[in-house]
């Protein structure tokens, strides 16, 4: 069953499940490579919390395998999961909802902020901010809140969500540099500007005149 799996041979697949009832063999195979061939095998009986497959779906920001697992009633290890697609990055976003969705709770609700504000996903910050307990300038290793990351992307959206939820545009990361700064460092007007309406500075020392693209962001 598993050579058939790797194998990418449907019939054959289809064929030896029709006479030994147990999915098992391949699943973790069949989920990389065919969503067709993973079904059939959790519809034999294969589990769809074996192996590790959810956390690697949604690190590898696999929306319709992850999908499917949960059709398939996975559930351990959402919250692994859920830490995998924050890391995953932008390929992660369709992914992070659903695990929400099948009860997956955040370790750290604020990394999942700044992860929304990074990518600019609005309606997922949105949500966020209504159902987690969040520390609105709470800051990574590099001293930047979700606002910094936010306004470093141009994300006008998500900038107005923040500073609507509360976040202050006056905080400065461990490089000095306030949320207005980088925004303006790499072009982004508007959101320079809606950020120097709420009397954001450009940063802590007010003065921008040593600022250059490319190392303020972080203190790497």
């Amino acid at each position: 069953l598993m050579a058939a799996v790797q194998g990418d041979e449907v019939e054959v697949v289809f064929s030896l499940l029709a006479s030994v009832a147990d999915g098992e063999a391949g699943l973790d195979h069949a989920a990389e490579q065919d969503e067709s061939v993973a079904r059939m095998l959790l519809e034999a009986g294969a589990d769809a919390d074996g192996f590790g497959l959810l956390e690697a779906a949604a690190e590898a920001g696999d929306a319709e395998a992850v999908r499917l697992l949960l059709e398939h009633g996975a559930r351990r290890g959402v919250a692994d999961a859920l830490a995998a697609a924050v890391q995953a990055g932008a390929p992660g976003l369709l992914v992070v909802p659903m695990l929400l969705d099948a009860g997956a709770v955040p370790e750290d609700p604020d990394e999942l902020v700044r992860f929304a504000s990074q990518e600019g996903d609005a309606e997922l910050l949105q949500r966020l901010l209504a159902d987690l307990p969040v520390a609105m300038d709470a800051q990574d290793a590099h001293g930047n809140t979700a606002l910094h990351h936010a306004a470093d992307g141009g994300e006008l959206a998500t900038c107005t969500l923040l500073l609507d939820a509360g976040a202050r545009c006056d905080v400065p990361n461990h490089k000095g540099h306030t949320p207005q700064l980088l925004a303006r460092r790499v072009g982004h007007t508007e959101c320079a500007e809606l950020l120097r309406s709420e009397g954001c500075v450009d940063d802590a020392s007010g003065d921008c005149d040593s600022c250059t693209s490319g190392d303020e962001y972080n203190d790497e």
